[in-house]
C-alpha cells in the first residue's frame, strides 16, 4: 500500500483527490507580432521592388557631358580631350542660378559657363584646355602672348613673335580693372594686362618684355636714343643711362622721375585692365657726368666749352670742386666758377656749383 492511500475497511472505495487544473494560457501575442512586422516588412519590400521597377523603366538617359569631358570653343557638344577643337573641360556640373555663371563663381579655374542641354537645369562649368589660346586662364609661366592695341584681348603665341610678351604668371581679381596691387608678387613684372573673365571677375597676366626691347634695360644699363632698346653703354647710339625703374599703382603724372637727380628722360608704360604703372628714369650715359657729382667731389675740364667731369680727387687734373648741389634750377653762393644748371622737367631741376680748389 502506499504511504498516501487509505486503507479500504470496506464500504464505498476511497476517490482519490482530483488533479489540479493547468493555468490558462496566454494567448499568442509575440506571433501574432511577428507576422505583422513580416508583413510590413513584405509591403516596403513590394513597394521598393515597384520604385526600382519604375525606375529601370523611366529613368533618363545616362549623363552625356560628365565632369572630365571636353567641348569646343562655341557649343556643348562632346569632343575627344585630345582634338584640337576641345578648348574647355568641363571641371564642375551645378545646379542653375540666374545667371548661369553665378552657379560656377565658386571655381576659380572656371572661365566659362554653359547650360547642359540634356539637363536644362544643370549648368557645366568649363575650364580651358591648352587649346584655347585666346584664353588667359589657359596661360603659364612663361607661355608669350600677342596683346591687342586696347589691351582687352590676348593670344598665346610662340615666342618667336615679333617683340614677345612673357608671361610670369597670372592672377584671379574680383573686378576689372584690377585696383588691388596687381602683380605686386612678381617683381620683374613691366606691363600687367587685365581681361575680363568669367562672371565679371577679371585674370590679370603679369609679364614682361623678352630681350631686345626698351622696357628690359634695368638700372644702370643704357638705351639707344630713338627706340630705346638696350644697346652697350659704350656704342656710339647709347644716349641714356636709366637711373631708375619702378611700378606704381597710381598715375605717378608728369612728374614720374621727381626726385631721381640728373634724370633727363622719364617713360611711363600704363597698363590696360589694372593700375599698373611702370615708370623708368634715364639720365647721361657717362658715369662722370657733373650732374653725378655731389658736395666734395672733385672735378676737371671747367674751361669752357667743355662740361667739367667728376673724377677722383688723387687725379693731378683734378683742380676744381663741387661746392653745392641744390634739387632745383637755382644761383649758385659766392666763390663758384662753373654752375650746372637743369630746368625742372620729368625730375625736378638741378643745381650744381664747381669752385677752384
Amino acid at each position: 500500500m502506499h504511504p498516501d492511500q487509505s486503507p479500504n475497511t470496506g464500504g464505498t472505495p476511497a476517490i482519490a483527490n482530483p488533479p489540479l487544473a493547468a493555468p490558462p494560457v496566454a494567448p499568442p501575442m509575440r506571433r501574432t507580432r511577428r507576422v505583422v512586422i513580416a508583413a510590413l516588412v513584405g509591403v516596403v519590400l513590394l513597394a521598393a521592388a515597384g520604385a526600382v521597377t519604375g525606375y529601370l523603366v523611366t529613368r533618363p538617359d545616362p549623363i552625356v557631358l560628365a565632369i572630365g569631358d571636353c567641348v569646343g570653343p562655341a557649343t556643348v557638344a562632346e569632343l575627344a580631350c585630345d582634338e584640337p577643337e576641345a578648348t574647355h573641360r568641363i571641371m564642375a556640373r551645378e545646379p542653375r542660378e540666374r545667371p548661369d555663371s553665378a552657379a560656377c563663381m565658386k571655381h576659380d579655374a572656371a572661365t566659362r559657363a554653359e547650360r547642359d542641354t540634356q539637363y536644362p537645369d544643370v549648368v557645366l562649368c568649363l575650364e580651358p584646355t591648352r587649346n584655347a589660346n585666346d584664353d588667359p586662364g589657359s596661360l603659364r609661366q612663361g607661355d608669350c602672348v600677342e596683346v591687342s592695341e586696347k589691351g582687352t584681348t590676348a593670344r598665346r603665341v610662340p615666342c618667336t613673335h615679333v617683340d614677345p610678351i612673357q608671361v610670369l604668371s597670372t592672377e584671379l581679381h574680383a573686378t576689372i580693372p584690377a585696383t588691388d596691387r596687381a602683380c605686386a608678387e612678381e617683381p620683374e613684372t613691366r606691363l600687367a594686362f587685365g581681361l575680363t573673365s568669367l562672371g565679371g571677375r577679371g585674370i590679370v597676366i603679369c609679364a614682361r618684355y623678352l630681350a631686345g626691347h626698351s622696357k628690359t634695360a634695368e638700372v644702370g644699363e643704357c638705351v639707344a636714343k630713338f627706340d630705346q632698346t638696350p644697346v652697350p653703354c659704350d656704342a656710339p647710339e647709347a644716349m641714356y643711362r636709366v637711373l631708375d625703374g619702378r611700378v606704381e599703382y597710381q598715375d605717378p603724372g608728369n612728374r614720374a622721375c621727381a626726385g631721381i637727380r640728373n634724370s633727363q628722360s622719364s617713360y611711363v608704360h600704363s597698363s590696360s585692365g589694372a593700375a599698373f604703372y611702370y615708370v623708368q628714369c634715364s639720365g647721361p650715359v657717362a658715369t662722370d657726368h657733373i650732374g653725378y657729382g655731389t658736395p666734395g667731389d672733385c672735378a676737371t675740364d671747367v674751361r669752357e666749352p667743355l662740361q667739367p667731369k667728376v673724377t677722383d680727387c688723387s687725379d693731378p687734373a683734378a683742380d676744381h670742386l663741387v661746392t653745392e648741389v641744390h634739387d632745383v634750377a637755382t644761383d649758385c653762393g659766392t666763390g663758384w666758377v662753373y654752375k650746372f644748371v637743369r630746368n625742372d622737367g620729368a625730375a625736378n631741376g638741378l643745381t650744381v656749383c664747381v669752385a677752384s680748389r
